[in-house]
C-alpha cells in the first residue's frame, strides 16, 4: 500500500510540473526592458524559438537575413554566428556548435533558439518556469552599438557555402574552394555576371539550382570556411570558369573546354 501511494504521489508531482510549464515563452525581456515581438515564441523539442530581429537587435548585435544564402547572421563583438533553418548544425566563428532545436521559418519569420543565441553572443538567459517569461542580460553593463566588421557580406559566404555544400560534398578541401573560386573567376570576367548571386543563379549554370539541392544539403565548417578562403583570392582552380565531373558528363561543351587541373572528382576547365 506504501509504494501505491508514493507511486501515485510520483505520478501527481510529474503531472503537476509538466503542466505547471508553459506551452510557450510569456515576456520576454533585455536589461529589464520588454522586448516586443511580431511573432510569438514557440517551443520546439524543448527550447523556446524566437523571432532573430527583435530579440538580437535588443541586445545590440547586427542581424541579418541572407536572402541568397539562405540563412541567418548574427555578431556582436568578435562573435559571428550563422544559422541555417531546419539545419541542426550552426556555427560560431565558423565553428560546427550542435542544435536539438534548429532555426526555423514560421509565418514569414525567422525563428531561433533564444538561449543559444543569446549565450552565444555573451548574453545570460533566466526561464521563469511559473510564468514561462524569459529574462536576459547583457554581460557588459553598459551597452554597446555593433556594426557589421566582417571582411565580407555574409549572404556571399552563405551563398558559396551553400553551393560547395551542393557541387562538392565529400570533395578535398581545395577542390571545395576551387568551386567557389570558379564562381569569383566569373565575377571578374566580363562575358558573366558581375555578382556572386547573379553568377550562382545565372540560368543553366549550375545543375544544384534546378534540382533543388542547393536549398537542401546541409552546409558544413568546412564548406563556410572554402568560401571564406576563395572569396580572399585563394584559387586552387588557377583561373577556371567551369568545372565539371567527367565521369557523370557527357556534355560535349564541357569536354570540350581546355583543362587546367583535376581536383578529386571535379576537372576544372577555361
Amino acid at each position: 500500500m506504501l509504494k501505491r501511494k508514493q507511486s501515485y504521489l510520483l505520478l501527481t508531482l510529474v503531472f503537476l510540473l509538466l503542466f505547471a510549464i508553459p506551452a510557450e515563452a510569456g515576456t520576454i525581456r533585455v536589461n529589464g526592458e520588454v522586448v516586443e515581438l511580431d511573432q510569438a515564441p514557440i517551443k520546439e523539442n524543448g527550447r523556446i524559438l524566437v523571432p532573430m530581429r527583435p530579440v538580437l537587435e535588443a541586445l545590440d548585435a547586427y542581424v541579418q537575413w541572407l536572402p541568397t544564402g539562405q540563412g541567418v547572421y548574427t555578431k556582436k563583438d568578435n562573435t559571428e554566428i550563422y544559422l541555417f533553418p531546419e539545419q541542426h548544425y550552426a556555427f560560431v566563428n565558423y565553428e560546427p556548435v550542435y542544435l536539438d532545436a534548429p532555426a526555423k521559418i514560421v509565418n514569414g519569420r525567422t525563428m531561433v533558439p533564444l538561449r543559444f543565441v543569446m549565450e552565444g553572443l555573451g548574453a545570460t538567459v533566466d526561464y521563469d518556469y511559473a510564468t514561462g517569461d524569459v529574462d536576459i542580460y547583457q554581460a557588459k553593463n553598459d551597452k554597446t552599438v555593433t556594426t557589421l566588421a566582417t571582411t565580407h557580406n555574409p549572404d556571399d559566404v552563405a551563398t558559396l557555402a551553400r553551393l560547395i555544400a551542393s557541387e562538392a560534398p565529400g570533395e578535398p578541401y581545395d577542390g571545395k574552394i576551387a568551386v567557389a573560386a570558379v564562381v569569383m573567376n566569373r565575377v571578374n570576367d566580363s562575358r558573366f555576371p558581375s555578382s556572386i548571386k547573379d553568377v550562382v543563379y545565372q540560368p543553366n549554370q549550375f545543375t544544384v539550382i534546378n534540382n533543388g539541392q542547393y536549398y537542401s544539403r546541409n552546409i558544413t565548417a568546412e564548406d563556410l570556411t572554402a568560401a571564406v578562403a576563395a572569396l580572399e583570392g585563394e584559387d586552387p582552380s588557377n583561373g577556371a570558369l567551369f568545372f565539371f565531373n567527367p565521369r557523370r558528363t557527357s556534355d560535349s561543351f564541357l569536354h570540350s573546354r581546355t583543362p587546367i587541373i583535376d581536383i578529386g572528382n571535379h576537372r576544372f576547365t577555361r
